[in-house]
């Protein structure tokens, strides 16, 4: 979409895998199976063209829109490099949680 004028956003972070006999860091999509677009309403369809694109996500029928400042906090957490862990149990939306990495001590989330 690049060479279309779109620009897009794919946050990439590292993750370390066990395997039964070592362990390696690969990269993998933060957000498994969304990219962000940054595009105009009259050109949706035309980020749809690309191979692999289904849809955009929505709400009630209408596109979801990322603001920019939520964007600038997604890329600023990939670019510290921190990973991410969880317990291994889902977390609900609106639940709250302790962010004890470090670098993203003074992030506002």
């Amino acid at each position: 979409m690049k060479d279309r004028g779109v620009e897009v956003y794919l946050p990439i972070v590292e993750e370390l895998r066990q395997w039964s006999d070592r362990k390696k860091k690969v990269q993998k999509a933060l957000f498994n199976g969304y990219v962000f677009v940054k595009t105009r309403r009259n050109e949706l369809w035309e980020c749809l063209q690309v191979p692999g694109a289904v849809k955009f996500v929505n709400f009630a029928g209408t596109h979801a829109t990322v603001k920019d400042e939520v964007l600038d906090m997604i890329k600023r957490i990939v670019e510290t490099g921190v990973a991410v862990e969880t317990d291994g149990s889902e977390i609900d939306p609106g639940e709250k949680v302790k962010v004890t990495g470090e670098r993203l001590k003074n992030m506002i989330v």
